[in-house]
């Protein structure tokens, strides 16, 4: 990211357009900064690594590893975020978009208007699990937190 970049290097966001546009080995992608010829493709070990890590959150149905149970390095788990095979939840979890698909249309299993524990208990997941699942449904707007009770976005 370009801000990113401009903080490491401690200069003005400004000064990265004005290098970056006078680079013809950088590549201006809007938000973020580019190598020209950068193609974002996986390696074979990095692909290799994402099917372990792909049949590991398979495996784990909605109780999946934290991130550094999956043994993960930082560039592939972003590169996988970018290219959504997963979801990023919090700091500490990843989903496939099919695990995140199966518990909103599970969402439907709550009363009304639920609670934390009533998720949790519904999902069978810990608080460690139902807390930054509920803040992501709720920052994505599928469901609606009111106090200490949340309602689905589609019922209301």
């Amino acid at each position: 990211p370009k801000a990113s970049l401009a903080s490491l290097l401690e200069v003005d966001p400004a000064v990265v357009d004005a290098l970056v546009g006078s680079s013809p080995q950088l590549r201006d992608d809007g938000a973020t900064v580019a190598v020209e010829g950068f193609g974002g493709t996986l390696t074979s070990a990095q692909e290799a690594a994402w099917e372990t890590v792909r049949a590991s959150l398979l495996a784990s149905e909605l109780a999946v590893p934290r991130i550094k149970e999956l043994g993960i390095d930082r560039e592939l788990l972003y590169a996988l975020v970018r290219e959504e095979r997963v979801v990023r939840i919090g700091d500490e979890l990843v989903y496939l978009p099919g695990q995140i698909e199966e518990i909103i249309q599970r969402l439907e299993e709550l009363p009304d208007r639920f609670t934390v524990a009533d998720f949790r208990d519904t999902f069978g997941f810990s608080r460690k699990y139902a807390i930054p699942l509920l803040e992501y449904l709720d920052g994505r707007r599928v469901t609606v937190r009111e106090g200490d009770l949340r309602s689905v976005r589609t019922r209301s």
